[in-house]
């Protein structure tokens, strides 16, 4: 099972997600070059998931990365079955924990819970882990998503 690293145009939090932080000019020329396998803007960010990727999933891994939603029909088509965890929260747990982490104002604090309201992807593929009681369940939820494609102790 291979996690991989997004690239974001936004600087690493201490405590935050772990990502590799690239400049404006530096994504611009990766997304020129061909260096992800998918990259998408939001937030105010490039985000990006680097080629490395597609490399793993042709070598037979399974691949685990933190995308958008705007970018899961791209990653069916170009890359097969996925599997789509849908993490949600409600609108004041959204709200509590981006406030938290004090990365954006109040007024883009809105725009992401306004966001998060709208449709998410749909399919036979997309299995919704809401996180609202704890990142324990959460997290508890997703590992067992993902453990089946684990090879098995030895």
């Amino acid at each position: 099972i291979v996690f991989v690293q997004r690239d974001i145009t936004r600087p690493r939090h201490a405590g935050g997600e772990q990502h590799a932080e690239v400049s404006g000019e530096t994504f611009a020329a990766r997304v020129a070059a061909g260096h992800y396998a998918l990259h998408w803007q939001a937030n105010g960010h490039g985000y990006g998931i680097p080629r490395t990727m597609a490399d793993a999933l042709a070598a037979g891994a399974t691949v685990v990365v933190n995308g958008s939603r705007g970018v899961i029909d791209d990653a069916r088509t170009r890359f097969g079955p996925v599997v789509v965890a849908l993490v949600t929260a409600r609108p004041e747990t959204l709200r509590a924990r981006l406030l938290q982490r004090g990365r954006e104002s109040p007024a883009e604090i809105d725009a992401r819970v306004a966001r998060a309201a709208l449709p998410g992807p749909s399919g036979t593929d997309v299995v919704v882990i809401a996180n609202d009681a704890g990142p324990e369940v959460a997290i508890t939820q997703l590992v067992a998503l993902i453990a089946p494609a684990a090879p098995a102790p030895r």
